[in-house]
């Protein structure tokens, strides 16, 4: 899409300033990016994170979104319904969501990965801190 957005946007390789939708982009607070450093919040593929971050394969430490990756606290999910503060990418979007082809509902947990707190769930339809269909 190459375009700035400032609130809840849907971009890619752009950059982005909060909760921005961004693949291959620096982002700064709830970013969803791929392959990029991201600081807070941020959603990320093989990327490290550091607070809240969503990434595959990634080593997260606080609320991150991953896939076979070990999590702390917060849902990783993939191929999922969402909400709220979802993560999505190609996806419609509406107020700070971070998912890839995924439509999600709030704080979800993926595939293939180690949860301690929330939900895991994939290719589900998920609610608010809900098991289904796993």
């Amino acid at each position: 899409m190459c375009l700035l957005y400032s609130h809840a946007n849907i971009n890619t390789n752009v950059h982005l300033s909060h909760a921005n939708i961004n693949t291959n982009v620096h982002l700064s607070h709830a970013n969803i990016n791929t392959n990029v450093h991201l600081s807070h919040a941020n959603i990320n593929t093989n990327v490290h994170l550091s607070h809240a971050n969503i990434n595959t394969n990634v080593h997260l430490s606080h609320a991150n979104i991953n896939t076979n990756v070990h999590l702390s606290h917060a849902n990783i999910n993939t191929n999922v319904h969402l909400s709220h503060a979802n993560i999505n990418t190609n996806v419609h979007l509406s107020h700070a969501n971070i998912n890839t082809n995924v439509h999600l509902s709030h704080a979800n947990i993926n595939t293939n990965v180690h949860l301690s707190h929330a939900n895991i769930n994939t290719n589900v339809h998920l609610h608010q801190t809900y098991r289904k269909g796993q």
